[in-house]
């Protein structure tokens, strides 16, 4: 059953209008060009295969219909064209014989059980869908908990994580990556974010230049030299008599370089007095007291103070080359400085040592300062990895991400696979069934068919057409056999002996009363026995028009037969295999009586009302009963429409409903027969008689004496103001029944 219909972009469906909420019965009631047909339209395209689809109603849509298990039947002027005016003959209609009534059960019996089984397929669709629902409202759960993560990494504001506006992909990603935690897993959201401030947040770039490890190797492989000699006790010949004296005025020192002096000049005389007194005795005496040993040792210190001094300021160097492009923590500028400090130091050991050969002294090593030598060459060395594998470190640290938020949702993770798993075992289970019952209501269809092919009738269908016919007063013609082929039956219309068509002969109504009665039959039965068994959508669009009123009264009959309610159930149909049915009017008698409440039909029925409001058709729900009580009411609704929206262009209908409205109220009071009668009350001296006067003038010509040529006189009407024409009609009213305008109005 077709529960909503969408129509927009079609006819005058200018917006978008949908009728919601359908019941078994819908009356929709209209004007000609309001939109009803368009309605009857949308929904037969529905009804054609996807090859045949109309584009024309591709912004239209239906909800409910079941194309497998319900047929749309639409009579329309489409209906009588192609049946009667293109086609000559007519296929057979087929209907059950209603004598067999043992067959008749049979076919009962396989009816019951395909509505059974269809119930039984529905609680299995409805049962998958809430399956579907509670999996992805799961899945939805865990979307949120893992999106939710990803606000731990949002102060990483240049990391390009993927999938920043798709929460589902985002998801997927986690997913996959819990297949790559690993066993101990133990990263911390802080090591993540330092390895990303050292990616990121650190100005990187290449230092060219270390800290010299060979000066630092030759110093340290010097220094163990030095270490020993300040250990060794370096003096000189004690046994010397003035050695006692050298030693008491701690004059080594100076005596040493006097003595070089003299040595180098060659000379007798003493460098500190400047006499002949430095003779042989004396030089042989200072020579014994400075032996060898203490002069090599001596000289050795002295060159070991100036080779160090120079390696040392030489690695100094280095150290301050390194600190212009890496001081990280003011590490390399404090090396620097201790350094500075050791060879200052050490100058000052060495002088001592010099000066007071016999005595040990602690020298101090580079070699204490290795550690921190490396520790600046690596961080150097790290630094330029670092940039060489800058890419390759960012897309790792990317990954990492990933597993990171992988392993806080992990849990949540194989909880849902594992609910997943049943829920899927579950609604493979519901379409395992459903096509078993498919199956099954195959069957149940396959031996309706073949049950129905034994009772199948073409002349019950004809002969209930031909003798509603004869009833009407339609006795110059009948429909007749034309053809048999393969036990299916052809018809055409036959007068007399007339062999030839005559369709095309009928009047207006007498075509499309014949055409209804034939589609009558249809829905009762079918035109093909190969048709598979299924339920009736009925649309009826208008099909009382050019119609006796006799006439119009059978049709109605005919349709209260298919809506009749079923004496069980009075919210569903007495023919079973209707489910649900259309009318769509313009007529209001025809409405009136086809709708009639206190007729057995079903009562599960809506009501329509389809008009256009600013040049679009809209569809008012008007709820369980009739709203239209007469002609009369009909035309105070109209001119209320047209005050409500008022528009030019609706002033001749606007003037020819006052007039008839006036015609029909001064006749019903008795105090005349046309609209000039409803001036008699007021007083020719009174200004309004005048107003009112005029607007009768204009309320005959403008609904008498229009010229399709008269231009001017055509424009002189649309010129005029609605509200003008509104107040002196009320003028009107005013003196001939005020409260019943009031009522009218609704004002």
């Amino acid at each position: 059953m077709i529960t909503r219909i969408s129509l927009e972009k079609i006819g005058s469906y200018n917006n978008l209008v949908e009728i919601n909420d359908l019941s078994k019965v819908n009356f929709f009631f209209g004007s000609n060009g309001s939109g009803k047909s368009t309605i009857a339209k949308a929904v037969n395209n529905f009804k054609l295969k996807n090859t045949e689809l109309d584009e024309y109603y591709k912004f239209c849509s239906i909800d409910g219909y079941d194309e497998r298990n319900e047929k749309i039947l639409v009579f329309d002027e489409k209906f009588v064209e192609k049946n009667f005016i293109i086609n000559s003959d007519l296929s057979g209609v087929f209907t059950l014989n209603e004598g067999n009534e043992e067959i008749d059960e049979l076919i009962r019996v396989e009816k019951d059980k395909l509505a059974k089984s269809e119930k039984y397929k529905d609680l299995l669709i409805k049962r998958e869908a809430q399956i579907k629902k509670s999996l992805e409202k799961q899945r939805s759960a865990l979307k949120d908990a893992c999106w939710d993560e990803r606000a731990s990494f949002s102060a990483f504001f240049e990391l390009d994580l993927s999938h920043s506006r798709n929460k589902e992909n985002h998801l997927n990603e986690v997913v996959e990556n819990v297949s790559s935690i690993p066993e101990r897993y133990n990263v911390t959201l802080e090591s993540l974010h330092n390895r990303y401030k050292d990616l990121y947040e650190t100005s990187l770039s290449k230092i060219e230049t270390k800290i010299s490890e060979d000066i630092f190797n030759e110093l340290v492989e010097l220094e163990d030299k030095i270490c020993l000699l300040m250990e060794e006790v370096i003096d000189t010949n004690k046994d010397i008599d003035i050695a006692d004296l050298i030693e008491k005025l701690e004059i080594r020192k100076w005596v040493s370089e006097g003595r070089s002096y003299t040595v180098e000049n060659k000379e007798n005389i003493c460098p500190f007095c400047q006499h002949e007194t430095y003779d042989e005795e004396l030089k042989t005496k200072f020579e014994e007291y400075f032996n060898e040993n203490y002069i090599r040792k001596i000289e050795e210190l002295e060159s070991y103070k100036i080779l160090c001094s120079e390696l040392l300021n030489n690695f100094l160097d280095s150290i301050f080359e390194v600190s212009k492009v890496y001081n990280k923590q003011n590490k390399t500028s404090e090396l620097h400085k201790e350094l500075t400090d050791l060879l200052r130091d050490n100058t000052e050991i060495f002088d001592k040592k010099i000066k007071n050969s016999n005595e040990k002294f602690e020298f101090f090593s580079v070699y204490d300062f290795e550690n921190s030598v490396n520790q600046i060459n690596f961080n150097i060395e790290s630094n330029n990895d670092k940039i060489e594998e800058l890419q390759s470190n960012r897309t790792k640290l990317i990954e990492d991400v990933w597993i990171f938020m992988a392993s806080k949702c992990k849990d949540e993770i194989t909880e849902f696979k594992l609910y997943e798993k049943k829920a899927t075992k579950l609604i493979l289970r519901c379409k395992e069934s459903q096509n078993e019952l498919l199956t099954c209501q195959q069957g149940f269809r396959n031996e309706i068919q073949e049950l129905k092919l034994k009772t199948v009738s073409t002349d019950d269908a004809i002969k209930n057409i031909n003798t509603i016919l004869k009833n009407s007063g339609f006795d110059s013609f009948e429909i007749a056999e034309k053809t048999t082929s393969n036990n299916i039956s052809r018809y055409y219309l036959k007068r007399g002996q007339d062999s030839n068509a005559i369709f095309k002969t009928l009047s207006e109504g007498e075509k499309n009363f014949i055409a209804f009665l034939y589609f009558h039959q249809l829905v009762l039965g079918t035109d093909s026995q190969e048709e598979n068994v299924g339920k009736r959508i009925v649309i009826i669009d208008d099909p009382v028009s050019s119609l006796d009123s006799k006439v119009l009264f059978i049709v109605s009959t005919l349709i209260h037969n298919l809506i009749e309610y079923s004496q069980a159930d009075k919210n569903n149909f007495k023919n079973g295999d209707i489910s649900q049915v259309f009318i769509l009017t313009h007529n209001i008698y025809f409405y009136k009586e086809v709708s009639l409440s206190r007729r057995p039909i079903c009562k599960q029925r809506k009501h329509y009302y389809v008009h256009r409001h600013n040049k679009s058709s809209v569809v008012e729900d008007k709820g369980k009963e009739t709203f239209i009580a007469n002609d009369y009411t009909l035309l105070w609704k109209t001119i209320k429409d047209i005050k409500r929206n008022p528009d030019n262009t609706y002033n001749i209908t606007l003037c020819n409903n006052m007039r008839r409205i006036l015609e029909s109220y001064v006749n019903f009071l008795g105090i005349g027969r046309t609209d000039w009668d409803s001036l008699q009350n007021i007083d020719v001296n009174d200004p309004n008689y005048y107003i009112c006067s005029a607007l009768i003038s204009e309320l005959n010509d403008s609904s008498h004496k229009v010229s399709i040529f008269d231009d001017v006189y055509y424009h002189r009407i649309l010129n005029i103001e609605p509200a003008e024409i509104f107040n002196a009609f009320e003028i009107v009213f005013t003196s001939i029944g005020e409260k019943h305008y009031t009522m009218m109005m609704g004002e």
